[in-house]
């Protein structure tokens, strides 16, 4: 996706080694999400589905891809994303948030939050074909699973990341504002 591939170095530096952009099919499904979704795939059935997508090429010999269109210029992703959180701790898949999401828009990429310990954070981005349809879905209420407690808390990504920011900063000059005034108070009490 347009989220995706500018940060994959990876990936462009596959399509680097060869003067047209392409990358083996083959590589693409050694990935570890590719072999979930299409374990036992063939090189050429995944060439002959390929070959429906309006965003891919496939080259002549049906062992090569490339992307049919340019990058875009500037960053849309983060418009048309959305930030949702309080997912199962357990069991909560890219493939499942795509499928739950997919049920109210066209779902482009997901991502799941993790701690640097790799556990799940229970929140994901998600990132839709419009800037329309996230919105849509961030106006909902939702639950992902029927039982759940609690709905789903959702924010444009946008505004979740300027909220996050706010929070830091304000953090950052509280602490700055403690520190001086502790500074004041030892110089006080040196005198």
């Amino acid at each position: 996706s347009d989220s995706n591939y500018p940060k994959d170095k990876f990936m462009r530096a596959q399509a680097a080694l060869n003067p047209d952009g392409y990358i083996s099919i083959e590589k693409i499904m050694m990935f570890n999400h590719m072999k979930q979704l299409w374990p036992d795939a063939d090189p050429k059935e995944v060439a002959k589905v390929i070959k429906c997508s309006p965003l891919l090429e496939v080259n002549e010999e049906g062992t090569l891809i490339k992307r049919s269109a340019d990058l875009p210029t500037e960053d849309v992703c983060a418009l048309r994303s959305i930030y949702a959180r309080l997912f199962p701790q357990e069991g909560t898949t890219i493939g499942s948030v795509a499928e739950f999401f997919g049920k109210h828009g066209t779902v482009f990429s997901v991502h799941l939050r993790r701690e640097s310990d790799k556990t799940f954070k229970r929140s994901v981005f998600v990132e839709f074909a419009t800037e329309e349809e996230a919105k849509a879905v961030v106006a909902k209420t939702l639950k992902y699973q029927e039982d759940d407690a609690e709905n789903l808390v959702m924010f444009m990504r946008n505004d979740w990341w300027n909220t996050k920011k706010k929070a830091y900063e304000d953090e950052k000059a509280e602490k700055a504002a403690n520190a001086a005034a502790e500074n004041a108070e030892n110089a006080v009490a040196a005198k």
